[in-house]
Parts: C-alpha cells; sequence; structure tokens
C-alpha cells in the first residue's frame, strides 16, 4: 500500500479550534504578566510615599525639637539679641494655606492651600572643630580651630549663663570681632553658635510636579522630598504659660507672646508616588478642618502622615 498517498493535514476546523486553544493560552499568559506589573508597580508606590512621608516627616520632626536652641542660657533675661531685626524673639511662626497673595521665597511660588512654616534655631558655628578660647576685648572673642563665620553673618556668644547675639563685624582665623559689646568675659565654656531662620514650604520644579522645599537665611531654596504634596501646621499654646501642657490648637502665632506659648506642633504631610498607578480619588481631612479635602484625580497613590512634638527649648526663649 502507499502510505504516502494515505498521509492528510489538518482540516480547517482542526486549525482553527487550535488557533482558539493557543488564544486563549496566550491571553491568560497576558493576564497574568499584567497583573504581575500592576503588582510591581503598586507595592513601588508604596515604597515611594512610605519613604518620602518617612523622611519628610522625620526631618520636620527633627527641625521642630531644635527650635529655639540658644545654648544653655535657661533665662531669657540673659540673652542679648541686638540682632532682633534678622533674627528675632518670634522663634515659631508661619502662614496658615497660602492664598496666592504672598510674595514668592526665592522665586519659588508656594502651593495656594498649603502652610509655610518658618522656625529659628542656632546650631555651632565651628562645627565641631573650633572654640572660644578667651574674651580678647569687649566685643571680641578668641578662637581656636576653624569656625567658617563672615562678616555680616549672626552670631552667638554663650555660655550657661549668659548669651549675646549680634552680627560679626570682622572674622579672621584666630578671632571673631562682633558689632556690639558683650555682656560678660567668654572663656573655654562658651560657645560659639550661628542663628538661622528656615522657612518649609510645598512648591513646585521644573517639570509641575510638587515637593517639600526649604530656604535658609536668604540662600537658594532647595527642594527636600519630593512628592509631598501639602503641608499642614497645627500650634499648641499652653495659654496659662506655666505647666506646658496644651490648652489651644490653633493657626499660626500672632504675635510673641502666643509664640512663646507654643508648647507643641503638629505637622501633617501628604506623599503622593511619581507614577499613576490607577489609584482612586485620595480624599483627607486637613488639621482644623471637619470636610474633607480632595487631592487631584491623577491615579496616583497617597497617604497622609500625621506627627506632633513637644517643642523642649522653651525655657530658653
Amino acid at each position: 500500500m502507499n502510505r504516502i498517498g494515505l498521509q492528510r493535514g489538518l482540516s480547517l476546523i482542526e486549525l482553527m479550534v487550535a488557533i482558539v486553544l493557543a488564544s486563549l493560552l496566550l491571553l491568560g499568559v497576558l493576564q497574568v504578566f499584567d497583573g504581575n506589573q500592576r503588582t510591581h508597580r503598586l507595592q513601588q508606590g508604596f515604597s515611594q510615599i512610605q519613604e518620602s512621608g518617612r523622611i519628610a516627616t522625620d526631618m520636620l520632626m527633627k527641625e521642630l525639637r531644635n527650635v529655639a536652641f540658644t545654648g544653655c542660657v535657661l533665662e531669657p533675661q540673659r540673652l542679648s539679641n541686638s540682632a532682633a531685626a534678622i533674627f528675632d524673639s518670634n522663634f515659631v511662626s508661619g502662614v496658615d494655606q497660602v492664598d496666592g497673595s504672598q510674595p514668592q521665597i526665592d522665586n519659588k511660588s508656594v502651593e495656594p492651600g498649603t502652610d509655610i512654616l518658618t522656625v529659628r534655631g542656632a546650631v555651632d558655628a565651628c562645627g565641631g572643630t573650633g572654640r572660644i578660647v578667651a574674651n580678647v576685648d569687649a566685643s571680641t572673642v578668641q578662637i581656636a580651630g576653624s569656625c567658617p563665620l563672615e562678616v555680616d553673618d549672626v552670631a552667638m556668644v554663650a555660655n550657661c549663663d549668659y548669651g549675646d547675639i549680634s552680627t560679626v563685624a570682622a572674622a579672621s582665623a584666630t578671632q571673631v570681632r562682633l558689632s556690639d559689646s558683650l555682656q560678660a568675659d567668654y572663656g573655654p565654656e562658651a560657645r560659639l553658635y550661628r542663628p538661622y531662620v528656615r522657612r518649609y514650604f510645598i512648591s513646585r520644579d521644573a517639570d509641575n510636579e510638587l515637593g517639600l522645599y526649604m530656604q535658609e537665611d536668604g540662600d537658594d531654596a532647595m527642594e527636600l522630598v519630593p512628592g509631598i504634596e501639602d503641608l499642614q501646621v497645627q500650634y499648641g499654646r499652653d495659654s496659662g504659660g506655666v505647666d506646658g501642657i496644651v490648652d489651644i490648637w490653633d493657626g499660626p502665632p500672632a504675635n510673641d507672646n502666643e509664640s512663646s506659648a507654643v508648647a507643641a506642633i503638629r505637622v501633617q504631610l501628604v506623599a503622593a508616588s511619581t507614577e499613576r498607578n490607577g489609584a482612586d480619588r485620595f480624599s483627607y481631612t486637613r488639621l482644623g478642618e471637619d470636610s474633607e479635602h480632595d487631592a487631584t484625580d491623577d491615579g496616583r497613590l497617597r497617604k497622609q502622615y500625621v506627627s506632633m512634638t513637644k517643642v523642649r527649648n522653651r525655657g530658653t526663649r
């Protein structure tokens, strides 16, 4: 028998059935692949907003714990401030829900509806590499090591008994002369500090993306944490001014008296993912409000963070 003549190919129906089965199998594989991709994007988005929120929260809490630091001078009346026009006693202040009428901060527009937080404190002017040796005269201290201060910088000399804040009139590798006379003789027990004023706010970058920014002492504003879309601040005041217990949660202090009564600060942040993950619209309640606020409906993942810290240096104002 001629076996070659008995060989037959696939019929049209068999071929169509094979194509349908292969298509169904391929569709299932594609669905599994797409599901894995979506899960990966969601995990990345969650990781990003958790990291951004944690970094921004830790940064602000550390900053707020250091506000009003003036060395170990415990009695405010023993701190002489001759640079009040630059470094005033209003150690914490801000603007509540910017409406667009506020001036720009270093040519950066603050996002409408967000808050501005302004804090004042001091850091070691020598960065741990220098120290005060003694008074040279009524307005000059001798230093050992490196203290990179420049003319017109604001400086503070303080020990645990007295402190003086003034602008720098002259500075060299071994001496720093202030513009005003010192009220005490400072020796090795004293420290040389650099007071600062920092402003935290929400603005947009060149790609129109929101982030948390900081501007210090007239320097250029810098983006600290991208993806932070909202900053809300509440100030807890001790109205009695004695026990340090918060009696009132309110907006920014209206004057020096209210600022000096701030015992705790509460901060709310909203972090958003970079990629659009098909997430539902995110709604949240801002500090001090009763109604919900809707974030932009753009499919991004969002999460809010609320933290509170006690102002530790209230007694040194």
